[in-house]
């Protein structure tokens, strides 16, 4: 059977919206994000203090650095864990099987460590890139200003690229139990044959990403324009005495659970398109053949 766009998208579409259980641990991803991100709020901002015309701070760089790669660890980490047990969970949901939350921890937990392997691969890979990129551009301005859209768009080509395959590496890792080397030649040999049906993909995946990101934006400013009418006409505030870091407080206790279940919906649905677009393709026995010989 060839695979089929419409079809992949209905089906990835049926999956992620009948079993919710595959929302669970992307939720859980973003509420573990946002709970260590938001108390160091204040230092990740503090090199662009003053930026308003407000005082300054003096960054300690070592340490802000360290706390970045200590992020992207961590950060790769809980997705390694959320991208497992998703694309278990879309193994039981193909299969028409009922899974639970502690059943796909127990089946997912066995990947983690490659999927976290190629994530961290991908994230250092692209940060390093970047650190290139600025360094030339501080280094050579005037040489790099003449080839800095040229340069920056070839980055984005070949991001796009790699994040194309690196996603089909971790679906191959899982699906396939197949360590990280075999995977990547698995997932390129896919790529490369069905570039043009994994972009379509990953284009509906953006749009979709796009437009959740508008409606979520669009919340966050509703939430933060009412709330301030709303204390004002409960009367709990006067006028002049309203205090916008409580504001921030009750609109961000009404916008971030909603915007955390979007955003882990949002996850699963990508991940059912994805894994079920990868199911298609090994449907044909070529295609087993080829993954008998790098597996």
């Amino acid at each position: 059977m060839q695979p089929n766009l419409e079809g992949i998208v209905s089906q990835g579409f049926r999956i992620s919206w009948k079993y919710k259980i595959l929302w669970v641990p992307n939720i859980l991803f973003w509420v573990v994000i946002l709970i260590v991100v938001i108390p160091f709020l204040p230092f990740i901002l503090s090199p662009f203090a003053g930026i308003d015309g407000g005082p300054t701070v003096d960054v300690n760089w070592q340490l802000y650095i360290g706390f970045w790669i200590l992020f992207i660890a961590v950060s790769a980490l809980l997705e390694s864990i959320a991208n497992s047990c998703t694309i278990v969970g879309i193994l039981h949901a193909e299969a028409g099987n009922k899974v639970s939350l502690g059943e796909l921890a127990d089946e997912g937990y066995k990947y983690i460590g490659r999927v976290i392997g190629i994530i961290l691969l991908f994230r250092f890979s692209t940060l390093g890139v970047i650190v290139t990129f600025f360094y030339l551009f501080s280094s050579l301005p005037n040489l790099m200003s003449l080839l800095c859209f040229p340069a920056l768009f070839l980055v984005l080509i070949a991001y796009l690229f790699l994040n194309i395959l690196i996603e089909q590496v971790k679906v191959s890792i899982v699906i396939a139990d197949i360590n990280v080397t075999g995977a990547i030649r698995y997932a390129f040999r896919i790529f490369s044959k069905n570039f043009g049906l994994l972009f379509m993909i990953f284009l509906i995946i953006g749009l979709v990403g796009f437009a959740i990101s508008n409606i979520l934006g669009v919340v966050v400013a509703l939430t933060n324009s009412i709330t301030p009418l709303f204390l004002l006409l409960s009367h709990r505030f006067e006028r002049s005495g309203l205090d916008y870091r409580i504001v921030t407080i009750v609109s961000g206790i009404i916008s971030l659970p909603l915007s955390t279940i979007i955003e882990g919906a949002f996850m699963a649905f990508e991940k059912s398109l994805l894994t079920t677009a990868y199911l298609q393709l090994m449907h044909s026995s070529a295609e087993k053949a080829n993954l008998q010989l790098v597996a």
